[in-house]
């Protein structure tokens, strides 16, 4: 089946005076079931003498009024009229009653999408499309995956009909077996019932996304936010949907010899704690993936530890006097970004999402890091103070976040 529901519905009399409301996205060629995705195609919001907006879709579909109710063609086994009210409140009809209360005015300022009565911007990404955010999608997978199937620029986004995509499937072997309690199991579609639950917390595991809700496929394998990748499967990554990240940003002014900070083009430089990554060689946050259970905060601080001083192979006492020198660094972390992440694992099916928090160290009477020798973790070749500019070459999605704290602390660039 492909059908698009017909009609959208708002029960806020308060939104009933925006008559010229319209949305637009394209969604004509999306299964509504088992997943119901609803959509508007440049369409007018129609005001109804019950005080309800309505959201026709013009293709194939339609809507009357007769002189007690609006009606709407419903997509069922039947194909029959039905009130609005009826499909709103029937189950049966694909559960409609979602969508009732959560549409609001203000959607049609973007490009929304509305997924289980939730709105989905896929638009908005540090002032970028999240749909190119593909720079670092290399043309063959890397850790011996398979060539991607090269995506046209008008076939990104999952809104858009391409029947003959057929992108290869990789999953690394070690990931398959199923003995890595960071990895989710292989889906198999004859169990469904245990399949993750998706857009949401799942036990331990957190399957949201920062963008909103993504969608599921026909299959109900759920979809990059960010479009097509040109390769299915979950790749080098672990879990199905998002796999959350966070990122620990450790700032100061440079100084010079003096000890006076760094002027240059009349603003201040930053430098921030970064490490070396092995596998690319990039320079890059420390920062890692959040355990089931974990928040973000206690997985940068212990991402930071791991990488930067290798406390993994300290002793009890030498791992307490180190967390206690750097209590107060940790005491004030602010969130500069949470979302999507450029990264060259990416696949149509799994993703990887990161929350960056900064610790400022210019707000503390002393630099505890002066007393301090660096070790670099299993993960890294090397840990060190990094001069921040716009030339500076960073990991991933790495250089965007940190022009988010430049700005921020109107420091050179």
């Amino acid at each position: 089946m492909r059908s698009v529901v017909v009609i959208l519905a708002a029960t806020f009399c308060k939104f009933v005076d925006q008559s010229s409301l319209s949305i637009t996205s394209s969604l004509s060629n999306f299964n509504f079931c088992p997943r119901p995705v609803i959509a508007a195609n440049q369409s007018k919001v129609v005001k109804s003498s019950q005080s309800k907006l309505l959201i026709p879709y013009l293709t194939g579909t339609s809507l009357v009024r007769s002189s007690c109710s609006w009606w709407a063609k419903c997509h069922s086994s039947r194909g029959s009229w039905v009130p609005y009210d009826y499909a709103l409140n029937r189950r049966s009809i694909h559960t409609f009653q979602q969508l009732d209360t959560r549409m609001t005015a203000k959607l049609a300022k973007t490009k929304i999408v509305i997924m289980d009565g939730v709105p989905y911007n896929n638009n908005l990404y540090v002032g970028m499309e999240l749909r190119n955010l593909r720079m670092n999608l290399s043309p063959v997978y890397p850790f011996g995956g398979p060539e991607r199937v090269p995506i046209p620029e008008d076939k990104i986004e999952w809104v858009s009909d391409w029947v003959e995509y057929t992108p290869p499937e990789f999953t690394l072997e070690s990931i398959l077996r199923g003995d890595k309690e960071w990895a989710d199991k292989e889906l198999q579609l004859t169990d469904v019932g245990l399949w993750p639950k998706w857009n949401q917390h799942d036990g331990g595991i957190n399957r949201k996304s920062h963008h909103g809700n993504y969608r599921t496929d026909n299959d109900g394998y759920p979809l990059n936010p960010a479009g097509r990748t040109g390769i299915r499967g979950r790749g080098s990554l672990g879990r199905w949907a998002t796999n959350h990240a966070a990122d620990c940003i450790i700032t100061r002014w440079k100084k010079n010899e003096d000890g006076y900070v760094v002027m240059l083009e009349g603003k201040p430089q930053l430098q921030f704690i970064g490490i070396i990554r092995k596998d690319t060689g990039e320079a890059a946050f420390p920062g890692g993936m959040i355990d089931a259970g974990e928040d973000a905060m206690t997985a940068v601080k212990r991402e930071f530890l791991e990488e930067v001083f290798s406390i993994e192979e300290a002793t009890d006492e030498d791992r307490s006097v180190l967390e206690d020198s750097l209590e107060d660094v940790f005491r004030d972390g602010e969130t500069v970004y949470k979302g999507y992440v450029d990264d060259r694992r990416n696949t149509d099916n799994a993703w990887i999402e990161t929350e960056a928090i900064s610790f400022s160290l210019n707000g503390l009477d002393t630099d505890v890091f002066s007393n301090l020798k660096f070790k670099a973790g299993s993960d890294a070749k090397g840990a060190l103070w990094i001069d921040i500019d716009q030339n500076v070459k960073l990991y991933a999605s790495h250089k965007s976040i940190i022009k988010l704290l430049i700005e921020k602390e109107n420091a050179y660039w």
